[in-house]
């Protein structure tokens, strides 16, 4: 097989293999049944860009809940999996290895004495099982392993009952039966279709991205945030990701997704807000955030504090792109987190500028609707510029205007005086209030004494 001569490869991009021994049983019984499992597709890198990706083998023991193969480096031809890893490895493991439980080898078997008539539509008719590697070599009455079998160039009746005596399984008509069929399911059959995909580095990508659905469609942050996990080497990379995402939340304070966290985290970084996706497969592509990221971490956290500090929640946070500009001030200036809630004059001053920024780009109608990454990264240039001692709100003011103005109208105050209760401008024109009076309001004296 190709798996054995390395000439299919994982790249670094794919998930862990995730799938749980259900699974494994219900692909194998489809392979029996002679059901389709869907179409692998892969792509040949080239030696080029081969030398640009990280790859691994597919795994073939499997020891934990989440894991990866080996790394490896892929040979001049061979395959990378963009779509159907998990059906793949699945197969792998089945016929090549096996799992690890307690500390002792399992492989899978078919259990040749065991299967449904009539199993119904979700149900299993064959019955699969990793067994004791140990038990199977003292003999076992109907546990055939299924790697035994596919492993055979050629089976015939004969070749089976001697293998299924070998075995030391009872060589019945029947046991025959399905030893043959289950050779025929694995070898002769066509299992998968595999389209191979040619071409560039972006191409792939895209490829990889619509082809991965698993029941919800990957994004290029899904894939950034597997390139990060792998490249950083590091086991609970994942997990403080995750961890970032629901401390920059506060306790589901506000509903910052990944995409705005990460692409924040790009913009701090590296000064683009946009996702490069030829830098996603790269080790280089996720570098300067992994150089950056504890600063990074503790900025944005400052961030949301701030943003919180001005009475904005998830509901009221007309668009999640202002935690970019926010977020890179505060990185910029190398502010801590006793930034929000520091007395002095000169730090309560920075702050209001701050929020008259957000106040206007929260109130003013679809000002972050359709150019938000020009916005962005406009917000990047003028306070790389001249946000290095204070917030620098008229140079944004003056900056913004060959993207979008952030300057009040007479039709926006009019706009402004039509609020009423319950609109999410109620909460954003509260900014505008001195803070003393902020903090004691609350729904009933907004509607008894406000209203």
């Amino acid at each position: 097989m190709r798996i054995h001569k390395k000439s299919i490869v994982i790249p670094a991009i794919q998930r862990d293999f995730v799938w749980q021994e259900g699974q494994i049983f219900r692909l194998f019984d489809s392979l029996m049944r002679g059901y389709p499992i869907g179409t692998l597709l892969v792509w040949m890198p080239g030696e080029e860009i081969a030398e640009q990706i990280s790859f691994y083998d597919l795994v073939t023991v499997r020891h934990s809940a989440n894991q990866i193969g080996e790394s490896t480096h892929p040979l001049p031809r061979a395959w990378a999996v963009l779509d159907g890893q998990q059906r793949l490895t699945a197969l792998n493991i089945g016929i090549n290895g096996g799992i690890v439980k307690r500390g002792k080898k399992h492989i899978l078997c078919i259990d040749l004495d065991n299967q449904e008539d009539r199993p119904g539509t979700n149900g299993l008719q064959y019955s699969f099982q990793f067994v004791d590697e140990s038990d199977l070599k003292r003999g076992h009455s109907s546990m055939l392993p299924v790697g035994d079998v596919a492993r055979k160039r050629s089976l015939d009746a004969q070749t089976a009952r001697a293998l299924l005596d070998s075995k030391k399984i009872a060589p019945s008509r029947a046991h025959t039966r399905l030893t043959l069929q289950l050779h025929r399911s694995l070898v002769v059959e066509k299992t998968a279709i595999f389209q191979v995909e040619r071409g560039d580095l972006e191409r792939a990508l895209n490829i990889f991205a619509r082809a991965n659905t698993g029941g919800t469609k990957l994004t290029y942050v899904d894939l950034l945030v597997a390139t990060i996990a792998l490249h950083w080497r590091m086991n609970d990379a994942r997990k403080a990701i995750s961890q970032l995402q629901e401390d920059v939340n506060l306790n589901k304070h506000f509903d910052f997704d990944l995409n705005t966290i990460i692409r924040t985290g790009l913009l701090v970084s590296k000064g683009s807000y946009s996702l490069d996706t030829k830098a996603l497969f790269k080790e280089s592509g996720s570098q300067a955030l992994k150089n950056n990221w504890d600063k990074f971490a503790r900025s944005v956290r400052t961030a949301a504090e701030l943003l919180a500090s001005f009475g904005l929640s998830g509901g009221s946070l007309a668009a999640r792109g202002i935690l970019a500009p926010v977020t890179w001030y505060v990185f910029h200036r190398g502010l801590t987190p006793g930034y929000v809630n520091k007395k002095d004059q000169k730090t309560v001053e920075d702050r209001n500028r701050i929020k008259a920024f957000v106040a206007r780009t929260m109130l003013i109608q679809a000002f972050w609707r359709g150019q938000s990454d020009q916005i962005i990264q406009q917000c990047y240039r003028t306070i790389k510029s001249y946000g290095s001692d204070s917030f620098p709100l008229e140079k944004l003011e003056r900056d913004l205007e060959t993207v979008r103005s952030i300057k009040m109208t007479e039709d926006d105050i009019v706009e402004f005086s039509r609020t009423y209760y319950g609109r999410r401008s109620t909460t954003l024109l509260r900014m505008l209030f001195p803070p003393e009076i902020v903090a004691g309001m609350v729904d009933s004296t907004q509607v008894d004494h406000i209203y």
